[in-house]
């Protein structure tokens, strides 16, 4: 008896590939410079060689792989720089969905996904918790632009697959600052729900603010910290 199930496409095999690889790369498994092995990959996923090899050509034309000459494919490594571009867009993706968010036919639903999102970034926010926060807070301005409806806005957020940047960004913001702003995130989901969106707006470039403050502040601090000291030859 034939099996009733269609064997994948190539094309299929291929975005399955770009996702997975797109997965182990945003929850780490794939660190920067990290190199591609074609042929492990392609064991772990249960395909061969060639749609993982199509997969690291794709990724590497939108600059999340690095392809070498006779090397292969490695991960690119994340730039302070990018990173502090991509905050600034995922709050603002997010920002420009809401006022779609509100009105989606599965407003009721979206907004129970926020309140979960929004009960993790405070339990992740405890001192306890071991956790990384900012994780859980990319994922709530992700959702806010998905629930948006907006195909622009979602297709943009896909490849600028922001979930690459969680990572360094959380390294560049301080714990005390997180947790202050993970404080603020069930306040949005309660305006959400009341579908104000002016007040979101307002809380949104608050983080944004404190973040982007943080960061500059942390950046200051390592310039000063590795900077030489100067000679006390011929002082006195």
């Amino acid at each position: 008896m034939k099996s009733k199930i269609a064997p994948l496409r190539s094309s299929d095999l291929v975005r399955s590939a770009v996702r997975a690889i797109d997965r182990m790369i945003a929850t780490g498994k794939l660190q920067p410079n990290d190199r591609i092995v074609e042929s492990e990959i392609g064991a772990i996923l249960g395909m061969s060689r060639v749609p993982v090899r199509e997969a690291t050509r794709i990724l590497a034309g939108e600059g999340v792989l690095e392809l070498t000459p006779e090397r292969g494919a490695r991960v690119r490594e994340v730039t302070v720089e990018s990173a502090i571009d991509a905050l600034k867009l995922l709050i603002g993706f997010s920002s420009m969905g809401l006022d779609d968010a509100v009105q989606h036919p599965s407003f009721d639903t979206n907004a129970q996904q926020l309140s979960l999102l929004s009960e993790a970034i405070v339990a992740h926010a405890k001192p306890s918790a071991d956790q990384p926060i900012f994780p859980d807070v990319g994922l709530y301005h992700q959702s806010l632009i998905v629930f948006s409806g907006n195909r622009l806005l979602s297709m943009s957020s896909e490849k600028i697959r922001f979930s690459h940047y969680y990572t360094m960004i959380g390294k560049l913001i301080d714990q005390d600052t997180m947790r202050q702003c993970a404080q603020l995130y069930p306040d949005m989901t309660e305006s959400f729900l009341h579908h104000d969106t002016g007040h979101i707006r307002g809380v949104m470039a608050t983080i944004l603010k404190s973040m982007l403050t943080a960061i500059t502040a942390g950046r200051q601090v390592g310039d000063l910290n590795s900077r030489p000291e100067k000679s006390k030859k011929g002082s006195g």
